[in-house]
């Protein structure tokens, strides 16, 4: 049985240390180690070079480890900014109305009650519940702030909000 066996070693139960430095100087070692009442140094021992491969040297940070064969990680970070899926203006706001911000005010100061510009802002749904509700007089109270918000609105922002909508 003197043969050499192909079976790797046995594992053993601690876990395996941390990547060394290609070079390890145990002078450097001890030089950064403080004694008692002493500061550690920052440069090596006297006499020893600082250039990779030279001892007491410093690893290179995309050097190699040769214990693991494998170069440091690299971050890669990817910035996917294409938003074009079908045709030329997938996932862009297209202009699909021509409403004016200062219609759409009006109606909502003497109508909004009723509900008459949400209807033409294209928000039927809440038009019919302004509808509804035009008997409590909240729809009315609540048209009054919507005509704040649509005076005080750039147009930018009406354009956005009631004139585009997202391609597909």
């Amino acid at each position: 049985m003197n043969q050499l066996s192909t079976l790797p070693p046995p594992r053993s139960p601690a876990p395996a240390p941390l990547a060394t430095p290609p070079v390890f100087d145990p002078r450097w070692a001890q030089a950064m180690q403080a004694g008692p009442g002493q500061q550690p140094m920052a440069s090596p021992p006297q006499g020893q070079a600082q250039a990779f491969g030279q001892p007491g040297a410093m690893p290179a940070q995309n050097m190699m480890y040769p214990a693991q064969g494998y170069p440091q990680p690299i971050n890669i970070v990817v910035q996917n900014t294409n938003t074009m899926t079908q045709g030329p203006a997938a996932g862009a706001l297209v202009r699909v109305a021509d409403r004016n911000k200062w219609v759409a005010a009006l109606l909502a100061f003497f109508l909004g009650g009723f509900g008459i510009h949400k209807f033409y802002l294209g928000q039927t749904g809440m038009g019919i519940v302004y509808l509804l509700f035009f008997w409590t007089l909240i729809p009315m109270v609540i048209s009054l702030i919507e005509t704040l918000l649509l005076v005080l609105a750039s147009q930018r922002e009406f354009d956005v909000r009631f004139n585009s909508r997202l391609a597909r």
